[in-house]
């Protein structure tokens, strides 16, 4: 199945949503953000995750499989500035490279 790799946007955040809630799930010593947190946040909180920076995401088929944020810092001093947030690859997916391509 070919794989594609872009920018999501809103329109993908339940999708982008259900793959953070599993790594979340699966790797919690990895992610600052608890599972037992955002199983049931709301659609708003959801958003927020693209509000200042982007979220790329690799595609097997129609899966999304990996996922890696870039936030964008605000201060007057540091916008010029960014932190890499959310790297994760679906164990089915590992060591196929998408990361690569992220």
């Amino acid at each position: 199945s070919p794989s594609t790799v872009r920018l999501l946007t809103a329109e993908d955040a339940y999708i982008f949503f259900a793959l953070r809630l599993r790594a979340c799930r699966e790797e919690p010593q990895v992610f600052l953000e608890a599972y037992e947190e955002l199983v049931d946040a709301p659609r708003k909180k959801i958003m927020r995750y693209f509000d200042n920076g982007w979220i790329a995401g690799a595609f097997d088929g129609k899966a999304l499989v990996a996922k890696a944020g870039h936030f964008r810092h605000r201060g007057l001093k540091v916008r010029h500035k960014g932190t890499i947030w959310g790297v994760y690859t679906a164990p089915e997916a590992r060591g196929r490279g998408f990361m690569k391509q992220i």
